[in-house]
């Protein structure tokens, strides 16, 4: 599913010109000390830059998002164990949730409002059908082709820490499907960054 940027641009730049809005917009960085808390009720208007969110219990990160996004629509999915990690780094606003849904219902922006929340319902299903998978190859399978797919993760991520604070598997699981994986010639792998996939196996 894509991204419903147009609709997220839309939402955003009618709270943001809103006589009623009065939160400033910050910069969240990780080194300070941070107000943003993912375990409030109120809606957080990411503008630009990345954020992951990770459990504090589990140390399990639910996946990295990149602005422009709107975070918490929601309510109740985030207890305070989530927390961002020191990977994030935004712009950000705030609004009080009976504030935003009286700003939608006013500007009738709720067709805009459901593409959103489908998109966010699809990113969480995504991750709980990963989680279901009971197979660690498939999971390691899936995570290869993510990163892939995505140019700055191949360059930034390493590849078994990516995979292992994302599913709760040991790191020797990982690496001995990796080391595999890269035996038979189907990805190669550099200082534990990933630099080609080819088609995978459907088992190992």
């Amino acid at each position: 599913m894509e991204k419903p940027y147009q609709e997220i641009k839309e939402i955003v730049t009618s709270m943001i010109n809103s006589p009623t809005m009065t939160s400033t917009i910050r910069i969240y960085q990780p080194q300070r000390q941070q107000d943003v808390a993912l375990g409030g009720d109120d809606i957080i208007f990411i503008l630009d830059g990345k954020f992951e969110i990770c459990n504090q219990k589990s140390n399990m990160v639910l996946g990295e998002v990149g602005g422009p996004y709107i975070l918490k629509i929601i309510p109740d999915v985030f207890s305070e164990n989530y927390v961002f990690t020191e990977k994030s780094s935004f712009s950000y606003f705030t609004c009080p949730r009976r504030i935003f849904y009286a700003h939608i219902d006013h500007h009738n922006l709720w067709r805009s409002l459901l593409e959103v929340l489908s998109y966010s319902t699809w990113l969480l299903y995504q991750h709980m059908e990963v989680m279901k998978m009971d197979n660690l190859y498939d999971v390691v399978k899936h995570y290869l082709n993510k990163i892939e797919q995505d140019p700055e993760l191949m360059r930034r991520e390493n590849i078994c820490h990516y995979i292992t604070s994302r599913t709760g598997y040991s790191r020797s699981g990982v690496m001995t499907i990796i080391r595999e994986l890269k035996k038979g010639a189907y990805i190669d792998v550099e200082k534990g960054k990933l630099l080609w996939v080819k088609t995978l196996p459907l088992k190992f």
